[in-house]
């Protein structure tokens, strides 16, 4: 029976071979050999032996289609009898084994290779695993190399060879042993590697080619070799566990190191990509870990710029894996910037590799899609910024400006991502980036550039990604704007617009800002009025008023802004008008506004660097592209145009006033004949200027009227409907130099506190209504100013000369007065004070009365105070022109005093040596004989 069987194997083996050398196979009676040996087992240790041996007599007589059906056979008894498989597993890894090294024949190389491929399908069981595979790998690397004349040929036997390593690594990983095996070898990677890079003469077929076949017509396909390797690695890198990943890592890159493929066509990208889509959950934060180790190693910047690219790609959308990223990235930034200013020869790559991680920073807030996630990332990027800051005590300004300003530069791409405001259950994590912006927006030593990203960051998060230029083009067109009240915005705005809107009018008055500044500030600006309207409204339109004031040359001569940047900020100021008159459409506001502005071109005052165009892409854009930044060399303190300097208001003339009276000293006045002449040039000065305030004053058409303006937008029945008390909502934040009647009744429609007087020290021509509060001493003045009409001459003195008492007196006498004073002038000076005094006792002893009436509550109101001066004036009582008098009137009084205890002990020394003179003539003579 026995005997029957073995014959029957060997019938079976042989009508699968050709009949005669060169036939074809008969394939089809496989499957009755595959059935034997499935009813019979115990047949493979007999089926196995005999087909080795027909192969290696076949192949040593090169038969080469007998050796084919060999492994043919061997391979379906494989898949058929995996049950069995260990019965002739052996006589199966001689055979792959022969094939193998076959160099001259591919063809068997390739029935080998597939033949492995089917073995290390169905192991599931490390301890069928012969030991002779470990030597396959070599042969699999030696494949995957080929580099055969034949384009097509070299494909199919590179493919197969990288089929035959994936083979490999699947067996190896149920050894445990793969770790060690791409430690050790890592040319396997390498060569994986190499073959992702692989390109020939012949286009690479289609992603679903995966090997050579026959198709239908019987025509073969190309090899997408690239293809194979990508999903060799992908196959491997699936495999690993968490103690082999960072090696198979850190082999990665140092090829990339070693063959210098980083900024070769997306290679490294498209390599590590496939690493991090294929590599276990938990193993991705030890992948990105060592990827991350290696990153702030110290490369080359163009090296450095591909690593941060790279980075982006392979970070998920995890927060630890993007806070890691992150982190590393503003590393690798400072450092770039600590380079960049040793002024090295790569300083240009720096440069690049800065703006690099600058925008690879954006793309990863690209990738978040929540904005929570987003507003942690902008948070913690201004934390490393303080860190920074904080730590780095020694770095020098011009550093740590520029530091802040790439900082702040990654924030605004971050917020450039963003949908909405929506960032979770609370937004106290925004408003805290928000408080931490203004500040440094408000910060003396943050540059004009950082101030312009932090307006763009404002900008984002009101309108997030949709463009400036289509809102603004919907505006000027009085086209309807709508947005989705459910974004979180106008939830933010509630508790940060206020203080935004402030920062931005302060920031305006900043003496180094440029053109972009202004751009940048307008079109937030625009944005918060898109957003909030009406409300917007009541907060920027009293304080933009209120800033033309300021900045007005011609009323306030300490202003130290450039006339190029004031004149910017009137044309921010009109084009901000104009865009809420085409808001409301208001046709008059608009026509206003652009009369003022014709009327500033026509006298040439108007900003020659910025033009309002309701075109361009921000409204504000560049006039002159060839010049557009402002020097240093444009602060010129002077009025803007000299035909806009037509009055003086009264707070400049009381300065002016104050400053001679402060500087004139008492014995100038009384000594000199030039004094004389002084006192009565000023006196006709004074009387000019009086005339020519009685003269009514003509409306200045340089500015924007703002008790026109604020008349215009009350007239606009939609808004005052949104806003009953919109008048007086924008008068608070008016400057009442501005405003004629407006300005005097919002002044008495205050409430005055509970009055103190000052009493008098100074006599002097104005009658001054002082109220001043009894919370703290000089805290608050409420003032109006009487002028009388009768003025009085100053005093006017002769030429008083030296007499001999004045040698006397002068070692006595402090050095302050022995410049001009003499015994004889004192006395007069002294004269002429106490008539003046005996003069105006009446009026002292009245307001004294007066004043403690007032303090005991009997009258209420203000009171007419008499103030003494070396010479008359006409003063506007202010805090702070009160507060120098008050400092003069007793630096008078205290000369005074001064003088009369000098003058006392000078007539008291008199008495004495005139009592000892006449004493002495009293006595008897003495005659001498």
């Amino acid at each position: 029976m026995a005997f029957g069987k073995t014959k029957k194997y060997k019938r079976i083996v042989k009508t699968i071979f050709p009949q005669v050398e060169g036939g074809e196979m008969q394939l089809g009676n496989i499957s009755k050999l595959v059935y034997f040996c499935e009813m019979s087992p115990e047949q493979l240790q007999k089926v196995g032996p005999y087909i080795e041996a027909k192969a290696q007599k076949n192949l040593s007589k090169k038969r080469l289609i007998y050796v084919s059906t060999c492994i043919i056979i061997i391979r379906e008894l494989i898949i058929g009898c995996r049950k069995h498989l260990a019965l002739f597993s052996g006589n199966a890894t001689r055979l792959m084994k022969i094939l193998l090294i076959q160099t001259e024949y591919p063809s068997l190389q390739i029935e080998a290779t597939e033949t492995f491929i089917r073995f290390a399908s169905v192991q599931d069981d490390s301890n069928q695993i012969p030991p002779e595979i470990d030597e396959f790998i070599k042969y699999f690397i030696i494949m995957a190399k080929n580099m055969d004349n034949d384009d097509t040929m070299r494909r199919t036997i590179r493919g197969e060879g990288l089929r035959g390593v994936t083979a490999y690594v699947s067996l190896a990983s149920l050894t445990d042993d793969l770790d060690t095996f791409i430690t050790k070898h890592t040319d396997i990677i390498y060569t994986i590697l190499d073959n992702m890079q692989y390109r020939d003469q012949i286009p690479s077929p289609s992603m679903e080619n995966r090997n050579q076949h026959h198709d239908e017509t019987g025509e073969t396909t190309i090899t997408n070799v690239k293809l194979l390797a990508t999903e060799c690695l992908k196959d491997l890198s699936g495999r690993v566990d968490n103690m082999t990943v960072a090696s198979l890592v850190t082999t990665i890159v140092n090829y990339l190191d070693s063959h210098q493929k980083w900024n070769f066509e997306k290679f490294a990208v498209h390599a590590l990509t496939s690493v991090t889509q294929s590599i276990k959950g938990q193993n991705y934060t030890i992948m990105l870990t060592s990827f991350l180790r290696h990153l702030e190693l110290d490369h080359p910047p163009t090296v450095t710029k591909e690593i941060v690219l790279t980075s982006v790609a392979i970070v998920n959308d995890t927060t630890s894996s993007i806070n890691m990223v992150v982190t590393s990235l503003l590393k690798i930034l400072v450092r770039s910037i600590e380079n960049s200013s040793k002024h090295l020869p790569d300083v240009d790559q720096q440069f690049s590799l800065q703006n690099s991680i600058v925008e690879s920073i954006g793309l990863i807030g690209r990738k978040i899609k929540s904005t929570g996630k987003k507003v942690e990332i902008m948070n913690q990027i201004i934390n490393s910024l303080r860190d920074i800051i904080k730590s780095n005590n020694s770095t020098t300004n011009n550093l740590i400006n520029l530091i802040t300003l790439l900082f702040i530069q990654c924030i605004s791409q971050v917020a450039s991502t963003l949908n909405d405001l929506v960032v979770g259950p609370s937004l106290i994590p925004l408003f805290d980036l928000t408080s931490k912006l203004i500040g440094i927006h408000q910060s003396p030593t943050t540059s004009h550039q950082t101030k312009t990203f932090i307006q763009s960051t404002f900008q984002s998060f009101l309108i997030q990604q949709i463009q400036f230029k289509s809102l603004f083009d919907q505006l000027m067109n009085q086209q309807i704007i709508q947005f989705n009240n459910n974004d979180g915005v106008l939830e933010f705005l509630n508790n940060c617009s206020k203080p935004i809107i402030e920062t931005i009018i302060s920031g305006l008055k900043s003496k180094n800002n440029q053109p972009d500044n202004i751009i940048s500030i307008f079109k937030t600006l625009v944005a918060l009025l898109i957003r909030e309207k009406s409300k917007q409204i009541q907060y920027s339109i009293p304080m933009l008023l209120k800033l033309e004031s300021e900045i007005d040359d011609d009323n306030n001569n300490n202003n130290q802004l450039s006339i190029r940047l004031v004149r910017s900020i009137h044309l921010l100021i009109s084009s901000y008008l104009i865009v809420v008159a085409r808001l409301y459409r208001s046709k008059e506001l608009e026509d206003y506004v652009e009369q003022v502005s014709n009327y500033r071109k026509s006298m040439n005052i108007h900003c020659k660097y910025l033009l309002f165009d309701i075109k361009s892409q921000s409204g504000l854009v560049i006039a002159n592209t060839q010049k557009h930044i402002y020097s240093d060399q444009d602060q010129d303190i002077s009025t803007v145009a000299s035909g806009t300097s037509s009055t003086t208001i009264a707070t400049t003339k009381i300065t002016t006033q104050t400053t001679l009276v402060t500087s004139t000293t008492i014995e100038e006045t009384i000594t000199t004949q030039e004094t004389v002449e002084k006192i009565e040039n000023k006196e006709k000065q004074d009387e000019k200027e009086e005339e020519e305030e009685k003269e009514p004053k003509e409306e200045r058409k340089d500015i924007i009227n703002h008790e026109k303006v604020i008349e215009i937008l009350c007239a606009i029945q939609s808004l005052a409907a949104e806003i009953p008390n919109l008048k007086s909502i924008l008068l608070e934040g008016v400057d009442p130099n501005n405003l004629s009647t407006i300005s005097n009744l919002q002044i008495l429609q205050q409430t005055p506190p509970p009055p103190r007087i000052v009493t008098n020290e100074i006599n002097s021509n104005t009658t001054t209504t002082a109220t001043i509060s009894n919370d703290s001493y000089l805290n608050e003045v409420n003032t109006t100013t009487t002028t009388t009409t009768t003025i009085t001459s100053p005093m006017k003195l002769p030429i008083l000369n030296k007499s001999r008492e004045s040698v006397v007196l002068s070692s006595t006498i402090p050095t302050l007065f022995q410049k001009s004073l003499t015994f004889d002038s004192f006395k007069q000076f002294v004269n002429y004070f106490d008539e003046n005094n005996h003069a105006v006792n009446g009026v002292t002893a009245a307001a004294n009365q007066q004043a403690q009436q007032i303090q005991n509550g009997s009258i209420s109101g203000v009171v007419k105070v008499e103030r003494n001066n070396v010479h008359n004036a006409i003063f506007e009582q202010t805090f702070e022109l009160t507060c120098a008098k008050i400092i003069e009137s007793q630096h008078i009084n205290k000369e005074y005093s001064d003088l009369m205890e000098i003058l006392k002990l000078s007539e008291q020394q008199n008495l004495i040596e005139n009592n000892n003179n006449n004493n002495n003539n009293n006595r008897a003579p003495i005659f001498i004989n």
